[in-house]
């Protein structure tokens, strides 16, 4: 059995990378390039398996916040898609630290690493082209 705060760490993960996905959702919708919007799909995509592969470890189904994407999209509204874009991009980079920890413990976190790093990445390529 897990400790308390361990597993306390690994569900707000999971919650993390489950209420990722409708927030994600809410930017592609902000995007206008094709090649944008399916960048931010497939990391939508990645943030649900990580969702799920964390569940395996947790065995706790954790249902999406809906309103963590009616903020993205308000956000998007008031404070402009760039600088949206520049606080998941910063997310992104806090989350490559926290799996990397994860990692020391769970041998599942190395199945998210690569993805996290692709995240920055797309999420450094549309800033430099919108």
């Amino acid at each position: 059995m897990m400790e308390k705060e361990m597993k306390e760490r690994l569900i707000a993960a999971q919650k993390a990378e489950i209420d990722a996905v409708g927030m994600y959702h809410k930017i592609a919708d902000a995007l206008e390039s094709e090649t944008h919007k399916a960048m931010i799909m497939e990391i939508a995509a990645d943030e649900g398996k990580h969702g799920r592969i964390i569940k395996g470890i947790t065995n706790e189904i954790i249902a999406p916040d809906e309103t963590k994407a009616a903020g993205t999209e308000m956000m998007i509204k008031t404070m402009g898609l760039k600088a949206v874009l520049e606080q998941f991009r910063l997310g992104e980079l806090a989350g490559e630290k926290t799996v990397a920890a994860l990692a020391e413990h769970y041998d599942e976190f190395n199945q998210i690493k690569p993805d996290e790093r692709k995240h920055v990445e797309y999420l450094e390529k549309i800033l430099a082209e919108i």
